[in-house]
């Protein structure tokens, strides 16, 4: 009898919960999107399907201290939520589910590295497969920072193609012995660190790493890098999309912080499961003036 039907749920993500809702009817009304994610924090909030949003006043990225002990993500609610940001000499593990976008992560990656190269740190990046430098290079871009500082604070990791131009901040790297390899990008994270007398950032796509060497030389390299920064103080940033789930394990026991990125009805979610939070739902702020993530707990 009734024109409209709506069913809440309250279910659990990996023993974390998280609430739904589904139409399952609305008489003369068009019902494509059946479902959604809602919350009750501040009220009942039903959660739109993600969208990018244009920034219609850029403004240069600000950086955020940070506390005691820790960097800052470059994100108020991401620090919030983990208590202060991420330990120093620690590794960060980001891990994405199929159905999240490289949108979706950078969303959560790139205020860090906005928050690294404004306060005049170094950064290394091995990107994962399907970004390039061009695309670090737009990602910097998009929190106002410059080329100088790009050219001066950035070094990415490109497997060498006979089409690859020269940049500065770019360095091409054969993809065939794990040891050589791991020489220039320790000669290059020299020669940052010499030049910022600051800690560094490393952000590493495991997938690349991976493709090139196998997993035991990946997971080799990892782990001697990261030796190296923990002692150095500096901060390793590991990428790992979906279709490993040995290296998804190995890098779980390793991970100071581990983070999970993935989609339901439409939403980007974000939780942590080392240290354990609730679920956030994940949409884009750009009030600043730049991409910002905003996080909503799911409660």
């Amino acid at each position: 009898m009734a024109d409209g039907i709506i069913v809440l749920k309250r279910g659990l993500l990996e023993r974390r919960p998280l609430r739904e809702l589904e139409v399952l009817k609305m008489r003369g009304a068009s019902t494509s999107r059946v479902g959604a994610v809602f919350t009750l924090e501040g009220g009942f909030k039903v959660f739109p399907p993600f969208k990018p949003k244009t920034v219609e006043v850029a403004r240069k990225f600000e950086p955020r201290p940070d506390p005691e002990g820790y960097f800052s993500t470059g994100s108020r609610d991401l620090d919030e939520v983990l208590g202060g940001g991420y330990p120093k000499g620690s590794l960060v593990v980001v891990e994405v589910d199929k159905p999240v976008s490289m949108l979706h992560y950078h969303l959560v990656t790139n205020p860090t590295l906005w928050n690294f190269i404004a306060q005049g740190r170094g950064v290394l990046i091995v990107p994962t497969a399907g970004v390039d430098h061009t695309v670090v290079k737009k990602d910097v871009f998009e929190g106002g920072l410059t080329a100088d500082e790009v050219n001066s604070l950035v070094r990415v990791f490109v497997r060498h193609y006979p089409e690859l131009r020269p940049e500065p901040y770019v360095i091409s790297f054969k993809g065939e012995d794990a040891k050589e390899d791991f020489e220039r990008y320790a000669s290059a994270a020299i020669e940052l660190r010499r030049r910022a007398r600051k800690p560094l950032l490393h952000i590493v796509g495991m997938d690349t790493l991976i493709d090139a060497y196998g997993r035991s030389e990946a997971l080799w390299l990892l782990r001697t890098g990261l030796a190296i920064g923990r002692t150095m103080g500096d901060l390793t940033m590991v990428i790992l999309k979906a279709g490993y789930p040995r290296a998804a394990e190995i890098l779980a026991a390793m991970a100071d912080v581990h983070l999970k990125i993935t989609r339901r009805r439409w939403t980007a979610l974000v939780y942590g499961v080392k240290p354990p939070t609730n679920v956030y739902a994940l949409e884009m702020d750009v009030s600043e003036g730049y991409p910002m993530p905003k996080l909503t707990p799911v409660v």
